[in-house]
């Protein structure tokens, strides 16, 4: 459920993408600095449904989050970007420039494609981006899903056999899926569940486009935890205060 902007009595002042990262382990002694690097790949429709404000809405929680979470150095994240839809693209690699401001440019400089949603490409080109992009077989690996509708055409399916969640698995991907698009929201959720360990925690829902700015404003009550090997992290939505907590002065 949603809470909308009126039903909330204190807003954010900043909208914000609430995608917060925090890393669990041993605790490091202070001489002993330990650095975690999370690679994140956006994995984003670009199919006609979409639309030109839906597409917009993707990229805009997309640059916020690369604004609010990238850059820091003592828990560097890479970001990677894909945009599919009768093809795939891969827009944005891990060794290209990292700096939140070059990664923010970049995603606004990108257009709606149209066509269909070839989403086992996509997921496909994002498991190869991981599995060849990477600096340490170590490091936490995030793939964000976002899309508006079910896979076309179905041999498109990444469920279909052979299913891609045991190569998602092999190379230590943990999967979370952000699915909108009205009545059709439910179906996609259930639909793709097979990518994920846990439809209840990596599925967020969200019943319209516009829904997107209420997500980065801070209104949408959801929070996942998704467990990597080795550690936990703490992957949140829509938690309002976060952006003070990490706001880097």
């Amino acid at each position: 459920e949603f809470c909308k902007g009126s039903d909330v009595k204190k807003p954010l002042q900043s909208a914000v993408a609430a995608v917060f990262l925090v890393f669990a382990s041993a605790m490091p002694s202070k001489a002993m600095p330990v650095t975690v690097t999370q690679d994140i790949i956006f994995l984003f429709d670009s199919s006609g449904s979409l639309g030109s404000s839906g597409y917009q809405g993707q990229i805009d929680f997309m640059v916020d989050v690369v604004q609010n979470y990238g850059g820091d150095a003592q828990h560097p994240t890479r970001f990677g970007l894909i945009e599919f839809s009768s093809q795939t693209w891969e827009r944005y690699d891990f060794f290209d420039n990292q700096d939140p401001a070059v990664i923010a440019n970049f995603l606004n400089g990108l257009s709606h494609q149209g066509g269909s949603t070839y989403t086992r490409s996509g997921v496909q080109t994002a498991i190869t981006a991981f599995t060849y992009n990477a600096l340490n077989p170590a490091d936490l690996r995030t793939l964000v899903l976002l899309t508006d509708g079910l896979p076309n055409p179905s041999s498109q399916h990444p469920c279909n056999s052979p299913s891609l969640k045991p190569h998602l698995d092999a190379n230590g991907i943990q999967t979370h899926i952000i699915a909108t698009g009205g009545a059709s929201t439910n179906q996609i959720g259930s639909s793709l569940g097979c990518l994920v360990d846990d439809t209840a925690t990596q599925i967020t829902e969200l019943s319209s486009f516009s829904d997107y700015s209420l997500f980065q404003q801070g209104f949408v009550v959801n929070s996942t935890a998704m467990p990597a090997p080795g550690m936990i992290t703490i992957f949140a939505f829509g938690i309002a205060g976060i952006a003070a907590a990490r706001r880097r002065g």
